[in-house]
């Protein structure tokens, strides 16, 4: 009997616990507080949930960073952002002479990178971008990226002579291009789901664009100085100069593959409007330096065309407030056709190579 009247008395002591631990239950954020918590922990952003004198929550699979990468501070402080990457142009490697003397005809020297003259450009490119504003699931970027590649004149070691473009014959050939790429960017981003296992932004803003490439190419014949009619200096100068602006829309979306690494791919589309210049100045002169041509020919096009972007990228978290990048970038722009440094006009232009950035968040 006695046993049973401690035992009513211990269950009556318990009543008003579990009634209070009832009550408590019913405010939604404690609720989700007692839900989702596992120990004392830690939270650190970009890293894993380090936990503290908790046995049992540490024998657990380790937690996936959060995919919120904004940086701890928002407003105008933001984030910097510093990129190099190597690049590689194509579409400027048209023939600007043939070899001759190969038994061979012009339309398979002009197919044949190995028998004619021809560029073939690769350089750098640099990118600084500062986060301007951030507040709630938008964010506001001003970037200045920069292109730059060059590259010597590529002449055949076969044939005899080289054809130019332009028709004159020359025993030998020099030259060098220059390029230079600039883009202005205002970029809004939104946040549209960040997740401990995916993040996805939409993307949107202005470019204004301006580049310029430049060529200068001179073909020289051997000929007998008592010949003053006929050719020994033949130079070419070449400048196409583009200015530009239109909107651009694209997506980033990023996932973790371990506790310190995420994967992103980023894809961007513009549609620029455009004014291009391109300029050409040809000088044939014999030995005693007269001048046997003189030309200059200029064209002007008021025109836009489409520009796209893509990247995938490997981001290495440090802490707080750093982040290093390695990827991969491909830029294509699909121009309009104008007067080129051979004969052959302007069509598709694609820069691309590998990347390194480095992101600082305070």
């Amino acid at each position: 009997m006695q046993k049973s009247f401690l035992l009513i008395f211990i269950l009556l002591q318990c009543l008003p616990a579990r009634d209070l631990e009832r009550s408590r239950h019913k405010a939604s954020q404690y609720k989700e507080y007692m839900d989702s918590y596992e120990g004392e922990f830690d939270p650190l952003k970009y890293t894993l949930v380090s936990y503290r004198n908790n046995r049992r929550a540490n024998g657990k699979k380790e937690k996936l960073s959060n995919g919120d990468l904004r940086g701890r501070n928002g407003g105008i402080l933001g984030n910097f952002l510093l990129e190099v990457s190597s690049e590689q142009v194509q579409g400027l490697d048209q023939s600007l002479a043939n070899a001759t003397g190969t038994g061979l005809s012009n339309t398979a020297l002009q197919s044949s990178s190995d028998l004619n003259a021809h560029y073939k450009p690769s350089g750098i490119r640099i990118k600084l971008s500062k986060r301007v504003v951030a507040h709630g699931r938008y964010k506001q970027n001003l970037s200045l990226e920069m292109h730059k590649s060059d590259s010597k004149l590529l002449t055949p070691n076969k044939g005899t002579g080289l054809q130019m473009s332009n028709g004159n014959n020359v025993t030998s050939m020099t030259g060098a291009m220059d390029n230079v790429f600039w883009n202005l960017d205002w970029t809004l981003t939104k946040s549209v789901r960040q997740h401990s296992r995916y993040s996805f932004s939409l993307i949107g803003g202005i470019r204004v664009i301006d580049f310029a490439i430049k060529s200068n190419v001179v073909g020289t014949q051997r000929i007998p100085a008592t010949q003053p009619n006929n050719l020994q200096r033949a130079e070419s100068n070449y400048h196409l100069r583009n200015l530009g602006l239109g909107p651009f829309v694209g997506f980033i979306t990023d996932t973790p593959i371990t506790n310190k690494i995420r994967v992103s791919l980023k894809g961007l589309q513009y549609q620029i409007a455009s004014k291009g210049e391109a300029k050409v100045r040809q000088f044939d002169q014999n030995a005693s330096g007269k001048e046997l041509v003189n030309t200059y020919t200029k064209e002007v096009k008021n025109t836009g065309f489409p520009m796209s972007e893509f990247s995938v990228d490997m981001n290495f978290f440090f802490d707080h407030s750093t982040r290093l990048n390695l990827g991969y970038s491909y830029t294509h722009l699909n121009l309009y056709n104008i007067l080129g440094f051979s004969n052959i006009k302007f069509q598709d232009l694609s820069m691309h190579g590998p990347k390194a950035s480095l992101n600082f968040h305070f």
